[in-house]
């Protein structure tokens, strides 16, 4: 599976500067991915079709553009029309989840999330 190699790339979407630096840390020092950032919906779809990342970390409550915006927008551009999307959300309710599975991302993981178990279930996510 691609992301056992320390190589790979993670772009992680997200407008909470502290979530960004733990997600970061967890994923570079727990994880041995490599991380880029983007604190918004614009300047993640920017950074995705720049860097091509191998799979994107993306939040769904963002002011400006949104999460499942921002997920539309980088499947309409050719560079990432394909990546795997995981979606970081805090939202529990069924309709906002069931909502966000019809958008067919490669997953969806919990906000707040376990900074020692994340690359694993990130891995999961993507082998499954």
């Amino acid at each position: 599976m691609l992301l056992y190699d320390a190589a790979v790339q993670v772009l992680i979407i997200d407008d909470e500067e502290e979530a960004r630096f733990i997600l970061r840390l967890s994923l570079e020092r727990i994880g041995g991915m490599t991380v880029i950032e983007a604190a918004c919906g614009e300047d993640g779809v920017g950074h995705a079709r720049l860097t091509l990342p191998d799979v994107i970390l993306l939040d769904v409550n963002m002011p400006g553009l949104d999460g499942v915006e921002t997920f539309r927008a980088l499947r309409a551009q050719e560079e990432t029309a394909v990546t795997p999307i995981v979606f970081l959300t805090g939202q529990a309710r069924k309709g906002d989840v069931e909502h966000l599975v019809r958008l067919e991302p490669a997953g969806i993981l919990g906000k707040p999330f376990n900074p020692l178990t994340l690359a694993q279930e990130l891995r999961d996510l993507l082998r499954s």
